[in-house]
């Protein structure tokens, strides 16, 4: 196993993608389906042919299909003389029996029960084709190596479930398609060649959802009584391959944009008067109008989900809508489906509630939270924050080991531990390297130091650490029980756990084997000092040690065989023997003292025996029988060198490929370490205190947030005083906080600080305030600020009603929604409208919200009541001194939540705080009288207008012309009176 070369690597790796990609043809007479080829590898096939004939008792060719009893087969038509290949097919896995209203077929559809093979052509693997299932439930699967998209067209409720996932490790990949695949159950998979040609991705795509259902349930019965019930269903689900222009992101964008409708989004079903004639009503929804409703639904700045969309898309117009006008897909709606491991939180929150920054040099939470010290550590840390966690038992999990760390009593074993992770490279990087055969010499040393440094992570983890917990608990046991004390036992208890678990993950005696391994292979330190080549340890081989004694020795075996040939021929004394590589041991002589006959291309002076090599400068070099005597010897000492080294290299090369699973897997516990010791971290220096999970209820009376004194972490370090904290209470009587009060008071900092701390709290870091309890939020949704582009075209408003429609569209009552100002885009009136609908909205949806708003006047025309549909109103405080005289002194913003509404915007006061003209303020302060009295607005007085004709300068300047009948030949000091009370004006 570890003397397979490098070659018959590279070798398997080519044939396992050749594997992948030898396709099996299958066509079907069908029309809409004539042009379709469905695809497999071959192993596969064979697997489930061998499978079949187990499962029902005879040879593959006739296989007989138990759905064929089940649906009544209608009259095949004529087939022509020449019949296309046979098709191959495969059971689709169980569906429920449709109804006799569904098995109905439809105008101009095609009947998918009547598909039947052609069993002429025996050149492909032989199979009895079974029908494809009446209801289809088509999927399509895009993948750019960073994320995956998936999108299922259902046709027995006429809906697409999408969903979009970030790939951060290869396990997740797995994970994304079973959960998926459970949810959408399709029985036909739509993919490209890129992903026909992974191997492990078609393994993923076409396992059976009751499969994977079967393989749990027999686990749970294994473990509980020993017996498993074997599976024999052993179905794959059909895929077929499209062309790569279904794949297109220009086609595909246009698709969604011009080819598809939303009946949810525009309710053209259940708002369309039946006495009314809409003809193509399709056609009058234009690429932009239908951007602004479909945007909402979908992310258009996710390449891949607009792929996979798209492609399917792309399938139903050639297939089951090919007969609608203007090949249009109309669906009932489009649903996303939610992951029941990870938090949903979409770019624009991200974006909204800073956790990462789109500069180098900006500032956000994850800068804020990066104190790791290795670079497989940062890593980690941003996969962690792309993925909050919905399991209270892992955030628990990642909450006990940053209190473990934080304890005095580690404070040493964290010093280690952090001095070590200190040495740890980019290994994953080195790893990808030699599966692509392109290592360098330097890599070779980054990975011993790294692997090194991890046994000793794991050593003082299992030791030290661990020891020292067991004490603890120990030394509590002895002590009088209480509930207190319990308590930190099992707190304790469930550390020990945590650390056991990180080692149990790591194969101590694989990474000790490979770095003694490397370690006698690979001299480090003479390998950093030369770079450019990997330098084998003296002891290794014995024969690339002999080799480098000679090739050390050169110079004295140079040396005696010129004093051997300036003893035959003293008349040479300028002659010397050097050593080429490649090329071996040569005699050179000076070309000047070298008489040559161009006649006979012969130099006259020299033995007969020298034959001529090469000439370059002044020099000119020869062979003769003694130097290739000495060639024969040692002219390719430097070649065996490096071959021997390589070799010794790739077989080190293959070891170190063959544990890369281990290795992974420790790279995986080194970096969830380093994680956890930059959380303890950030906690120590930073004030974060350890929050309350609760798990996630369907109750609303459960699902509460409340937070003491919470902070926002970012804010809080680049203000000049103390911070002020406001604590938060979202439950089921309040489960709607509307803030408001004056510009600079701190609301949108304080909706900012609510989703930051929660966020936080799903990532198992700790947050900024003295206590909190968090109920798990499956998706936090912000409306808070919008990014203008020219590539969107779409207003800012516009922008604000697309986030909230997406809102609207997937919140759920376990979701947090964040509210800043919406509606200041348009007329007061029309935002006043917008917002208390959208507000409705969500309080029949009954998730948590948090909303901000300058519109008091939706409480003063009852609107919404404080109180009412578990609403409450808060505002920000400022104090507002009373005036005496014409002088006002500056409002001071208290940053202090308290209840009620406020009483105004004070945007005059802010405005001068601005640093806005006093002529502006006062002017604003006049109109702000009147409207608030009911009176007109007056003119603004001629004194206060520079523009005015009786101004006095004006006045001045309007005499002086006048004064004069005619300017055209009047002195030039005239001219510059005029002109100077002119400039006065």
């Amino acid at each position: 196993m570890r003397q397979q070369t490098r070659d018959e690597r590279r070798e398997e790796r080519a044939n396992s993608k050749k594997a992948s990609q030898h396709l099996i043809e299958i066509r079907y007479h069908d029309q809409p389906y004539s042009n379709t080829t469905f695809i497999t590898s071959a192993p596969l096939l064979i697997s489930m042919n061998q499978s079949r004939s187990h499962h029902f008792g005879h040879s593959s060719q006739g296989i007989s299909n138990p759905y064929q009893q089940q649906r009544p087969q209608q009259q095949q038509p004529p087939r022509q003389q020449q019949q296309p290949a046979a098709p191959v097919a495969r059971q689709p896995f169980p569906q429920p029996q449709p109804q006799p209203l569904q098995q109905q077929q439809e105008p101009n559809r095609p009947n998918h029960s009547s598909i039947q093979p052609n069993s002429q052509n025996q050149s492909h693997v032989s199979f009895s084709a079974a029908p494809v299932e009446h209801i289809v439930k088509c999927m399509t699967v895009f993948t750019d190596g960073k994320r995956i998209a998936f999108a299922c067209y259902h046709e027995d409720t006429n809906e697409i479930l999408l969903e979009d996932c970030i790939i951060c490790n290869k396990e997740d990949i797995e994970t994304f398609i079973q959960s998926f695949l459970s949810i959408a159950r399709p029985n036909r998979i739509l993919i490209s060649t890129k992903v026909a040609s992974d191997p492990k991705l078609m393994t993923y795509l076409s396992q059976n959802p009751l499969d994977i259902e079967h393989d749990m349930m027999n686990a749970a019965t294994t473990t509980g009584n020993g017996n498993a019930t074997p599976n024999t269903r052993n179905s794959r689900i059909p895929y077929q391959l499209l062309r790569s222009k279904a794949f297109d992101l220009k086609n595909c964008k246009q698709l969604i944009l011009n080819q598809l409708r939303v009946l949810s989004l525009f309710h053209s079903k259940q708002n369309q008067d039946p006495t009314r004639q809409f003809p193509n009503s399709h056609q009058t929804y234009d690429s932009n109008s239908n951007y602004h409703a479909i945007s909402s639904i979908v992310n258009f700045d996710s390449h891949t989900l607009l792929k996979a969309l798209g492609s399917l898309l792309f399938h139903l117009q050639s297939t089951i809508y090919s007969m609608e006008d203007g090949n249009t897909v109309t669906v009932n709606q489009i649903t996303h489906v939610q992951s029941n491991k990870y938090m949903k939180i979409d770019s624009e929150t991200l974006y909204a509630l800073h956790i990462f920054s789109h500069t180098k040099k900006g500032y956000s939470l994850y800068t804020l939270l990066n104190r790791c010290k290795s670079k497989i550590g940062k890593q980690c840390l941003k996969k962690i924050m792309l993925r909050p966690l919905l399991d209270p038992v892992e955030i628990q999990q990642r909450q006990d080991g940053v209190e473990l760390l934080l304890k005095s009593s580690v404070k040493d074993v964290v010093a280690r531990l952090t001095a070590f992770l200190m040495r740890i490279g980019s290994v994953d990087s080195i790893l990808h390297k030699i599966a692509k055969c392109t290592t360098s010499p330097i890599d070779f040393v980054v990975l011993m130091r790294g692997v090194g440094a991890m046994i000793s992570i794991l050593d003082i983890l299992n030791n030290d650490l661990r020891n020292i917990l067991i004490g603890q608990v120990r030394a509590l046991e002895q002590q009088e029980r209480t509930e207190q004390t319990e308590a930190e036992i099992y707190l304790l208890r469930r550390q020990i756990a945590l650390v056991e678990n990180m080692v149990d993950d790591c194969n101590m005696a694989e990474l000790q084997y490979l770095l003694e391994r490397m370690n006698n292979t690979i001299d480090q330190e003479a390998t950093s000092l030369k770079k450019d080549s990997v330098v084998i340890q003296y002891g290794f081989d014995a024969e690339l040690d002999s080799d480098r004694e000679i090739y050390d020795n050169m110079d004295r075996i140079l040396r005696d065989a010129m004093l051997d040939l300036l003893q035959r021929w003293p008349q040479f004394q300028d002659l010397t023997v050097t050593f080429v590589s490649q090329v071996g041991f040569l005699i050179r002589l000076d070309q000047r003292n070298v008489r040559y006959d161009a006649e006979t291309n012969s130099f006259p002076d020299l033995p007969q025996d020298f034959c001529f090599i090469f000439t370059q400068d002044d020099d000119i070099y020869f062979k003769n029988p003694d130097i290739e005597v000495i060639d024969a010897d040692y002219g390719n000492v430097d070649t065996r060198i490096r071959d021997k080294e390589q070799l010794i290299v790739n077989a080190l090369e293959e070891d170190i490929f063959e544990s890369e699973h281990h290795l992974r897997n420790v790279f995986q516990v080194v970096a969830n370490l380093d994680c956890l010791l930059s959380f303890a971290n950030c906690s120590e220096d930073l004030n974060f205190v350890r929050p309350e999970i609760i798990p996630a209820s369907n109750d609303i009376s459960n699902d509460s947030i409340l937070i003491e004194n919470g902070r926002h972490p970012l804010q809080e370090l680049i203000v000049e005083n103390d911070f002020i904290p406001n604590s938060t209470l979202i439950d089921e009587t309040r489960r709607m906080n509307i803030i408001t009060g004056p510009n600079y008071s701190g609301k949108s900092c304080y909706t900012r600080q609510v989703g930051i701390i929660v966020y936080m709290a799903h990532i198992g870091c700790f947050v900024p305030c003295n206590y909190a309890r968090i109920s798990i939020t499956d998706q936090i949704l912000a409306r808070i600020s919008s990014v203008e582009t020219c590539s969107i075209p779409q207003s800012s408003f516009q922008l604000d009603l697309t986030q909230m429609a997406t809102i609207l569209h997937r919140s759920t009552s376990n979701s947090l929604v964040l509210i800043d100002e919406f509606g200041k885009g348009t007329s007061p009136v029309s935002g006043i409208a917008v917002l208390t609908a959208a507000l409705k909205k969500l309080i029949s949806i009954k998730c948590k919200v948090v909303c901000t708003t300058h519109f008091m006047e939706i409480f003063s025309l009852n609107l919404l009541k404080d109180g009412v549909d578990n609403l409450k109103v808060l505002h920000m405080a400022v104090f507002i001194p009373d005036t005496d005289g014409e002088e006002e002194e500056d409002a001071v913003p208290l940053f202090k939540l308290e209840e009620g509404i406020a009483k105004s915007s004070a945007g005059v006061i802010c405005a001068k705080m601005a640093g806005v003209h006093e002529d502006v303020t006062l002017r604003a302060r006049e109109i702000l009288g009147a409207l608030k009295n009911g009176n007109k607005v007056k003119p603004v007085p001629a004194k206060m207008n520079s523009n005015s004709v009786f101004q006095p300068q004006a006045k001045a300047a309007l005499r002086h012309f006048l004064a004069n009948n005619s300017w055209k030949d009047e002195e030039e000091t005239e001219l510059k009176a005029l002109q100077k009370k002119i400039s006065l004006m």
